[in-house]
Order: C-alpha cells, then sequence, then structure tokens
C-alpha cells in the first residue's frame, strides 16, 4: 500500500526518561547520599554536576554498577554516548542482569542502528516479559528489517504504549497489510486517524485498507473531507474513482480520475 506522501518512518524512540524513572524510584529507596545527589542532579538536568559526583565516587567504588549506570546517564545527557555506553557495558560486565544499565545500552545502540539493539533488549524481555517498551523497541527494529512477523508480534505486546506512538501505528499497520491481514490494520489505521485527524496520510491510508478489505462505502467515506479539501492530492482522487467503480458509480468513478488526470497528466497509472 502507498500513500500520496508515501510513509516517512522515522527511527528514533525516547527510553531515557523511562530509564531514569526507574533510577530515581530506587535511589528514593537508597541510604546513600551520594546516589540521591546524582540522581537529583540527573532529575533536574544537571548533568556537569552530576558527572562529576558519579566520576568522584567511581574513584572508590570503581566496580559499582549502579554508580557506572549513573555516570552514564550524565554523560548521555551532555552528548557523549560513546563515553556512556562504555559505562553501561563496564556495569553490565559486573551484573549482566542490571535492569537500568540494559534499558540504556539498548537505547543508544538502537538510535545508533547497532546490531546490538536485538540482543540487548532481549536481554530485558528474559527479566521483564511483559514490559511494553522493550517490545515496542523490537517491534520497530523488526519493522527496519522488514520482518513484518515478528514486528507485529511485538506491536500486539506492546499494548497500550502503541497508542501514544503514531510512528508506531503506523508501521503497524503497515505490516498488517503487508501480510495480508488488512482487517486487522483496519482498526489500527482508525487509531493513527483519530490521533492525527489533520494528517492526510492516515486518512489515505485507513482508506486504502478499507478498499483493499472491499469495504469501498467505509473507504469513500473516509476520504470525504480530503476529497472536499480544495486541490486534493491525484491519489486520493484515484482511490476515490476506483472505490465508486468497484460499487457500480461510474459517472463519480470518472470524474474523480479525471481530476487526477489534469492534476497529474503524466503519470501513466491515471
Amino acid at each position: 500500500m502507498t500513500s500520496a506522501g508515501g510513509f516517512r518512518v522515522m527511527r528514533r524512540l525516547a527510553f531515557a526518561a523511562f530509564v531514569l524513572l526507574g533510577m530515581y524510584s530506587a535511589a528514593a529507596q537508597s541510604s546513600d547520599d551520594t546516589v540521591r545527589t546524582i540522581t537529583n542532579a540527573l532529575r533536574t538536568q544537571q548533568y556537569d554536576q552530576a558527572y562529576q559526583v558519579a566520576h568522584a565516587k567511581l574513584q572508590q567504588s570503581p566496580n559499582d554498577p549502579k554508580i557506572l549506570t549513573l555516570e552514564g546517564l550524565a554523560l548521555s545527557g551532555l552528548g557523549k554516548k560513546s563515553g556512556a555506553l562504555a559505562d553501561y557495558d563496564a556495569a553490565l560486565k559486573i551484573a549482566p542482569n542490571y535492569v537500568p544499565a540494559l534499558e540504556s545500552a539498548a537505547e543508544i545502540e538502537y538510535n545508533a542502528g547497532s546490531e546490538r539493539a536485538v540482543p540487548l533488549p532481549n536481554g530485558l524481555l528474559n527479566l521483564r516479559p511483559d514490559d511494553p517498551t522493550t517490545h515496542a523497541m523490537l517491534a520497530a527494529i523488526a519493522y527496519r528489517r522488514k520482518d513484518c512477523a515478528s514486528a507485529v508480534k511485538h506491536f500486539q505486546a506492546s499494548g497500550a504504549a502503541l497508542s501514544s506512538q503514531p510512528i508506531a501505528l503506523q508501521e503497524y499497520g503497515e505490516c498488517l497489510v503487508r501480510l495480508k491481514r488488512v482487517e486487522e490494520a483496519i482498526p489500527v489505521f482508525q487509531q493513527l486517524l483519530e490521533a492525527s485527524p489533520e494528517d492526510p496520510r492516515a486518512r489515505y491510508n485507513l482508506a486504502a485498507a478499507q478498499l483493499t478489505a472491499n469495504k469501498n462505502e467505509d473507504a469513500i467515506q473516509s476520504l470525504q473531507p480530503s476529497l472536499d479539501a480544495g486541490n486534493p492530492d491525484p491519489d486520493v482522487l484515484d482511490l476515490a474513482a476506483e472505490a465508486y467503480e468497484n460499487i457500480g458509480d461510474t459517472p463519480h468513478a470518472l470524474q474523480y480520475l479525471g481530476q487526477a488526470i489534469i492534476l497529474a497528466p503524466d503519470n501513466p497509472r491515471f
């Protein structure tokens, strides 16, 4: 399925806030004043202060995975991703199942498109099989690799986390269409359109899925706001023409197809 503007897929999801919240919760229960000082500095985005305190603490306790991870978060806040990753890796060598280090390393590797972007989240799933954020990350990775079967599995496991990620919803719906599970894709695209009612691509993709599922009247209804707008996209007009022709309304089909030809006379498909 193609849209008027094509699928524009952003590759980055932000998980740092989720990681930090976990760290702050752990720090709140800690009797270590240093840990509280570092996490408070991170909370207020005083990353240089957080780094200085964490780095000094590591001179005394170089094998503390919590302090290593906190220093990594400070470095990440300062934009020094390679240094942050080195801290997370050092923490994981000491405590391979330390979740905050796993989450933080996974975020950096994911955003970098690294090969480690898969094993790190899989390690998190071994510890927390139902974690929606990790499933969302693995879904996006699978989509990027054109593995729609795996992507759909992880998108489904993302649960409510998916509803606040329009790009993830787009990828989920597209994968369902590629797997010829169009009936399942329709409610996903409906959710996407409800979240972004002014996005013409969301409206087009919903109508295209409805048309593929032979729900021609629904497709026409979905396209109507775009058809009523000034200068509708030729692809929208073409889709409407096909839907009208499918229900036997040839005059409307010819009307919209004629408009598409006028707007894009060099397109052989029209």
